[in-house]
């Protein structure tokens, strides 16, 4: 269960019981009705006081903290449970680096190699059986056949995230490098970066066009089909055709 599952079943229990009355019973009661009312309304009375006292909000919230820290302890002695247990877990390098990582040897949270995670799990025994039915240990097989699986599953999503990551970093930086260059503008947005850089652009291509035209005229030395190039690419971008 979750958090918020655990606090609504609590608080839904905790409500039945604190809204039970006893005033119903006072009929029953071999006695005179006015002292059987009046004990009933007695014990309502305490019983009320004692629930607003031990059902608080800050009870009823330690209760959940308890409640959860058992359940993550649990899990862990499952989990520290399968690490000794399971096939050589215990004598691979998977053991000791999932246990640096929750303990920490020195202190902190510690990491591991994933490439000894990898061979340690390469190492592993491959278990399966011709026919599970009714076979001791079958259950035991099945579930270290599925964990077994699930880690080489997740080991490989990790070695594809770890080939990417440096191409990712490097894309991350060029983007930091562009949104500082952007801010050393003061340029109030990227479209205003953009569309002031396309003007710079075609500007500089102007003058190199009106350049090589001169040079033309003078000298007749460039190709017509080379300026009509220049021209076409000047006139190609977006703040040429403003």
């Amino acid at each position: 269960m979750s958090y918020q599952e655990f606090s609504e079943y609590i608080d839904s229990e905790i409500d039945l019981l604190a809204t039970q009355s006893f005033t119903d019973v006072a009929p029953e009661l071999d006695m005179p009705q006015d002292q059987a009312q009046r004990l009933t309304a007695l014990v309502q009375e305490k019983f009320d006081a004692r629930c607003r006292e031990h059902f608080s909000r800050s009870n009823r919230d330690a209760l959940l903290r308890r409640i959860t820290d058992s359940q993550a302890s649990s899990k862990l002695r499952q989990l520290q449970t399968v690490m000794d247990t399971v096939g050589d877990f215990q004598r691979q390098e998977i053991g000791p680096d999932i246990r640096e990582i929750a303990d920490g040897q020195d202190g902190t949270r510690a990491m591991f190699s994933l490439d000894r995670l990898v061979h340690a799990l390469r190492d592993l025994p491959k278990v399966t059986l011709v026919d599970a039915t009714d076979v001791p240990g079958s259950s035991l097989v099945r579930e270290y056949d599925s964990l077994h699986s699930t880690l080489c599953e997740k080991i490989q999503a990790l070695a594809l995230a770890r080939r990417y990551h440096g191409e990712m970093e490097a894309q991350r930086t060029q983007l930091e490098a562009l949104v500082e260059a952007i801010r050393a503008t003061r340029s109030e947005s990227v479209q205003e970066y953009c569309r002031d850089y396309d003007a710079c652009v075609a500007d500089q291509l102007r003058h190199t066009c009106e350049l090589v035209e001169t040079l033309v005229k003078r000298d007749g030395s460039i190709p017509p089909d080379l300026l009509a190039e220049l021209k076409t690419l000047v006139a190609s971008l977006p703040a040429a055709q403003e």
